[in-house]
C-alpha cells in the first residue's frame, strides 16, 4: 500500500527539482503510515482518512500538471501559437500596402529560378509595424500549395523555402496568402493575398 501511495505521490509531483520532489512524497508516505500503525483510530477510520489523503493528492497532483502543463504551451508570451523556426529578424524596407485594419502586408517582385532549382529565393516578412502574426500559404496556377509556414512574428521573415521538387520552365502565377492572428488577444484579423510572377527558366 505505501508503495502504490509512494509511486502516485511521485509521479502528480515530478517537480523539476527532484529533492523537492522526493522531500514532499517521503513526507506524505510517513503521514501515511502514522495513520495506518495509529492505534487510536479503529480500522475504518483509518481507510477514511487514507481515502482522503489520496484523493487530496490526485486533485493537487492534477491542478499543478493542468498549471505546468498550460505555461509549456505558451510561446513567445502567447498560447496556441508556434512560431516558425526559420524565421529570423528582418529590417523590412518595402512600402507594402494596408489594409482597412491598420496591417500592412509586403509586395513582392517577380522572381526567376532555373529548371534545376528547388528553392525559391522570397522574403515572406511580416512587417515590425503590425498588430498580429502572419501565417504564410504559397501556391501557385493549379492553387495546390508549394509552401505553408508556421506563424511569423512582427519585424521578422522567412527567407526563401525549397520546394519538394523543381518546375518545369515557364511563367507561374504565384499567390501568397497571409493569415493573421492578433498578438494579444489572438483573434483572427483580415488576411492578405498578394501575387507575383515565378519564372522559371531552361
Amino acid at each position: 500500500m505505501q508503495k502504490i501511495f509512494l509511486t502516485i505521490a511521485f509521479y502528480f509531483f515530478n517537480f523539476p527539482d527532484k529533492d523537492l520532489t522526493y522531500s514532499l512524497c517521503e513526507f506524505l508516505l510517513a503521514l501515511l503510515e502514522c495513520l495506518i500503525e495509529s492505534e487510536a483510530l479503529n480500522l475504518k477510520k483509518k481507510y477514511v482518512l487514507i481515502g482522503i489523503i489520496i484523493l487530496v493528492v490526485l486533485c493537487a497532483g492534477i491542478g499543478i500538471g493542468f498549471v505546468l502543463n498550460r505555461s509549456n504551451t505558451v510561446s513567445d508570451g502567447n498560447e496556441g501559437v508556434t512560431i516558425d523556426k526559420n524565421a529570423q529578424e528582418y529590417e523590412d524596407k518595402e512600402s507594402g500596402t494596408d489594409n482597412a485594419a491598420s496591417i500592412r502586408f509586403p509586395g513582392y517582385p517577380e522572381i526567376t529560378v532555373s529548371a534545376d532549382q528547388n528553392d525559391i529565393p522570397i522574403v515572406l516578412t511580416n512587417p515590425d509595424v503590425n498588430p498580429c502574426y502572419f501565417q504564410f500559404t504559397v501556391s501557385l496556377d493549379d492553387g495546390n500549395p508549394i509552401y505553408e509556414s508556421e506563424w511569423v512574428k512582427p519585424g521578422d521573415a522567412i527567407k526563401g523555402f525549397e520546394m519538394d521538387a523543381p518546375l518545369q520552365p515557364g511563367d507561374y502565377e504565384m499567390n501568397i496568402s497571409i493569415a493573421t492572428k492578433s498578438l494579444g488577444a489572438e483573434k483572427t484579423m483580415n488576411g492578405g493575398n498578394v501575387k507575383t510572377t515565378l519564372h522559371v527558366a531552361e
